[in-house]
C-alpha cells in the first residue's frame, strides 16, 4: 500500500499543508506584532488628538515670553525629561532630530525644548510654527508609567496668591529629584537675582488645573522591554508616538506557540481527510481492479463496474468494457473457428485412419501405413484436445452425474505403455463430472507421465472425510522445475527437455487436464514426486456438494 496513489496523495498533501502552516508559524508572529503595534500607535494618536481638542489651554501663551513659560513649564518637564534620560527611554524620541533635541508641548501652542545636556527653555508657538516632530507632556508621563517611574511622589505645586516667584521655585525644589537651575536655561530664565517673577493672576489661572493634575494620579504599568516610537500627524501637528510592546509580545509569543503547535495538528487532520477523501474517490478504481483481476479467458463476458460520478474514473471504465467487448468478440471468433476446424478436421482424418489401416496388410506398403496411421492418430488426438478445449470454452452447463474415478484409473491404466503404471494405491472415487472428460484427464495424466518416466508410474486416489477425492500420478522421471510448474498447465507450453517431436505431445495435455478439473471445481497442481521425478495432484469437490 506504501505505493499506492491513496497513500502518495495522502503525504503529498500532508507535507503542503505542513510547509504552508510551518511557514505561517514563522512570519504571523512578525505580521501580527507589526499589526498590534500599528493599532496601538493609532490608538494614541487618537487619543493624543481628542486630548488637545478638548483641552482647556493653561495660559495665553501669546501674552508671556520665553522666561514666564519656562518659569510655569519647565520644573515639571525637567523632572519628566530627567528621570527618562537617566534610563535611555528618551533616546530614540531624541533621535528624531538632528540636534538631539526633544521638543515636549507643554500646552496649547506651548513648546518646551530639552537640549541633549537637559537644559529646558519654554517658548510660545503663537506667532511661530515648529516644524519637528514633538511629543506630549502627557506622552512623556505615559511613557514614564511604562517605565516605572511613576511610583515617585507627583509634583504638586501649591501656589499661594502672595508667594513671590523664588518662593515658588524653592518649594518646588522640595519636591523634585533635580537642581532646576542646572537644567533651566540661564540664557533664557537669567539668574535668580535678576527678580523675574510671575504675575499672580497667573497664578491663580494655572492653580486650579494643577491640583487636578495632582490628583488625577497615574497609570502604573510593568516594564516594557523595549518601546517603539513612530511620528504621527495630530491635530495637523507631527508628534512622536510611543507604544510599549511588553503586552504585544506576550500576545505575539501566545499566537507562536498555538501556531507551532497547530503544524502537527493541522497536518495530522490533513492527512485523515485526504486519506478519507482519497480512499472515497479511488473506491470505484478498487472496484474496477478486483473486477479484473477475475475476468478469465473463460469469463470475458464479465464488465467492471462503471460508477455513477461521470468523472475521468467513470470513462477509464467505460473504455475497459468497449475493449472487453472487442476482445470477446475476438475470442469469440476464434474459438469458433478452432471448433469449426477440429469438427472438420475428424472426417478426413477419419478417412485417412480408414486407408492406412486398409494398407497395412500390404507388405510393400506396410512401413508407410504404419507411419501414416501412426500420424494420423497423433493428429486425431490432437483435434480431440481442441475439441474439448473448445466445448469448455462455450461454457458448457456443469455435469450433473456422478463417475466412479477409480473405474476410469484402471482402465485407462491397463493400456499398454512404455512403462508400468501401479494402481495399488487406487481405493474407491466418486467425481461429479462426464466420463468422457474424465477419462481425458486420466489418459493425459497417466500419459505425460509415462513419456517422462524412466521406469515406473504410480498412481493413488483417496477420498477424505470431507468428501473430496484426490488423485495423485506419480514418475521417477527427471522431474519438473519450481519456476515451469504453473506454466505447464498452459495451452501449447512445452518444456525444453520434452520439445522433441517423438517424445509426444503438442502442449494441449495438461492444458486440457487443467480446464476439465477446474470446470468442475477442482484443482490441480505440479509438484516433486517421492520417485524423483513430477507428481501431479488433482483435487475433486465432494461430489454431493451443490
Amino acid at each position: 500500500m506504501s505505493g499506492s496513489v491513496r497513500t502518495r496523495l495522502t503525504l503529498g498533501v500532508s507535507l503542503i499543508v505542513g510547509v504552508i502552516v510551518l511557514f505561517a508559524a514563522l512570519i504571523a508572529p512578525t505580521v501580527v506584532e507589526n499589526s498590534l503595534i500599528d493599532d496601538r500607535l493609532d490608538a494614541q494618536r487618537d487619543l493624543e488628538s481628542s486630548e488637545l481638542a478638548a483641552r482647556t489651554p493653561l495660559v495665553d501663551a501669546g501674552q508671556f515670553g520665553t522666561a514666564e513659560l519656562t518659569a510655569l513649564f519647565g520644573p515639571e518637564i525637567v523632572q519628566l525629561t530627567a528621570d527618562l534620560d537617566a534610563v535611555g527611554a528618551l533616546e530614540p524620541l531624541r533621535e528624531v532630530d538632528p540636534d538631539h533635541n526633544l521638543y515636549v508641548l507643554c500646552d496649547r501652542n506651548v513648546v518646551a525644548i530639552v537640549d541633549d545636556s537637559g537644559k529646558v527653555r519654554v517658548q510660545s508657538t503663537v506667532n511661530r510654527t515648529i516644524d519637528a516632530p514633538m511629543v506630549s507632556r502627557q506622552r512623556l508621563i505615559r511613557l514614564a508609567a511604562d517605565y516605572g517611574l511613576d511610583d515617585q511622589e507627583p509634583i504638586t505645586v501649591f501656589v499661594d496668591s502672595t508667594a513671590s516667584f523664588e518662593t515658588f521655585l524653592y518649594e518646588l525644589a522640595q519636591r523634585v529629584s533635580v537642581d532646576l537651575e542646572e537644567y533651566l536655561d540661564p540664557e533664557v530664565f537669567g539668574d535668580a537675582e535678576d527678580g523675574v517673577t510671575i504675575p499672580r493672576y497667573v497664578w491663580e489661572a494655572v492653580r486650579g488645573e494643577l491640583d487636578a493634575a495632582s490628583a488625577a494620579g497615574t497609570v502604573v504599568a510593568a516594564r516594557p522591554e523595549s518601546i517603539i516610537v513612530e511620528t504621527r500627524t495630530v491635530a495637523g501637528s507631527p508628534m512622536l508616538l510611543t507604544a510599549s510592546t511588553d503586552g504585544i509580545e506576550n500576545s505575539v509569543r501566545r499566537i507562536q506557540v498555538l501556531l507551532w503547535l497547530a503544524v502537527p495538528v493541522v497536518m495530522a487532520a490533513a492527512a485523515l481527510l485526504t486519506w478519507m477523501l482519497a480512499g472515497r474517490s479511488l473506491r470505484p478504481v478498487a472496484a474496477i481492479t478486483a473486477r479484473t483481476r477475475e475476468i478469465r479467458s473463460s469469463t470475458l463476458g464479465e464488465r467492471v463496474p462503471v460508477p455513477r460520478s461521470d468523472d475521468e474514473i467513470a470513462a477509464l471504465a467505460v473504455e475497459m468494457n468497449t475493449m472487453l467487448d472487442r476482445v470477446q468478440r475476438e475470442d469469440e471468433r476464434r474459438r469458433q473457428f478452432v471448433s469449426d476446424a477440429s469438427h472438420e478436421l475428424r472426417s478426413p482424418l477419419a478417412t485417412i485412419r480408414a486407408q492406412a489401416e486398409a494398407a497395412l496388410p500390404d507388405t510393400e506398403q506396410h512401413e508407410l501405413a504404419a507411419g501414416i496411421l501412426a500420424e494420423a492418430e497423433r493428429m486425431s488426438a490432437l483435434v480431440d484436445d481442441l475439441l474439448a478445449l473448445a466445448r469448455h470454452d462455450e461454457k458448457r452447463t456443469a455435469p450433473n452425474g456422478v463417475v466412479d474415478l477409480d473405474d476410469i484409473v484402471y482402465t485407462e491404466a491397463a493400456r499398454a505403455r512404455r512403462v508400468p503404471v501401479d494402481v495399488s494405491g487406487v481405493s474407491a472415487g466418486q467425481v461429479r463430472a462426464r466420463a468422457d472428460e474424465l477419462g481425458r484427464v486420466v489418459v493425459h495424466l497417466l500419459d505425460n507421465a509415462a513419456r517422462h518416466a524412466e521406469s515406473r508410474v504410480d498412481v493413488s486416489l483417496a477420498t477424505h472425510d470431507d468428501g473430496r477425492v484426490t488423485l495423485v500420478v506419480d514418475d521417477d522421471g527427471p522431474g519438473i522445475p519450481v519456476d515451469q510448474r504453473e506454466r505447464v498447465f498452459e495451452r501449447f507450453v512445452r518444456l525444453d527437455d520434452a520439445r522433441a517431436r517423438d517424445a509426444g505431445g503438442a502442449g494441449l495435455g495438461l492444458a486440457v487436464v487443467d480446464t476439465v478439473v477446474r470446470s468442475v471445481g477442482g484443482s490441480i497442481v505440479a509438484g516433486e514426486s517421492p520417485l524423483g521425478g513430477a507428481r501431479m495432484t488433482a483435487v475433486f469437490p465432494d461430489p454431493t456438494a451443490r
